[in-house]
């Protein structure tokens, strides 16, 4: 890994912390080109902005549009950064599809290519979903980026199927009517109270554990 690309993970872990931050007025007047749209094919959101004293480095980020105004990367480019990324698609959660999320940011990068030239420097990002695509980036396509930030990944994603190897333990052996599956139906307020009764259960097999401890 560079060196640049080393300093560059240090300022954003400073820089984490505002994400969520609004960012204030004198911000918001940073000056940058946008361009923004819809992919082809499953019409995935995309935003790119790019500040007057661009200083020739890309971040791509796979949730950047939804904190595209965050203080975060208005700081960012305000120092110069070349800004890009998507918006998670509605279904995602029922109609995954990482390869070609993949091939978006391929896209995103052609467009800003084709539009202010090719950066000296990209660098792809992602929390969560979005960092096990930047590890596929960084697997796959090395020759578009120059490096990659992966936030709370899984390797392989498929392979996160086997969080829920404890939940069908616990159903089995505590909760048999208890649901862990096939819950995409489910609304916020079911989910909530589904997470109570499994609170609940576990609350009574640790009181019955010390209980057992007592009398031992």
């Amino acid at each position: 890994m560079k060196i640049v690309n080393i300093i560059f993970i240090i300022t954003m872990g400073v820089l984490a912390g505002l994400l969520t931050k609004p960012a204030t007025a004198a911000e918001l007047a940073v000056k940058f080109k946008e361009i923004k749209g819809e992919l082809p094919i499953r019409k995935t959101e995309y935003m790119i902005r790019v500040p007057e004293n661009w200083n020739g480095i890309l971040i791509n980020d796979f949730d950047y549009i939804k904190a595209a105004d965050a203080q975060r990367n208005m700081y960012l480019l305000e120092h110069g950064y070349a800004l890009s990324g998507t918006k998670r698609r509605k279904g995602r959660f029922k109609n995954y599809d990482p390869a070609h999320e993949v091939h978006d940011f391929i896209t995103i990068f052609d467009i800003f290519d084709d539009a202010f030239g090719k950066p000296k420097t990209t660098i792809q990002m992602g929390c969560s979903g979005g960092g096990t695509v930047t590890l596929a980036m960084a697997e796959i396509h090395p020759d578009r980026i120059d490096g990659a930030i992966a936030m709370c990944a899984s390797t392989s994603h498929w392979l996160a199927n086997s969080h829920l190897d404890g939940m069908f333990v616990l159903k089995a052996l505590i909760a048999n009517d208890l649901p862990i599956a096939d819950l995409g139906s489910y609304t916020n307020e079911q989910l909530d109270a589904l997470g109570k009764k499994w609170i609940k259960q576990l609350m009574m097999l640790n009181k019955h554990q010390k209980g057992e401890q007592e009398l031992h």
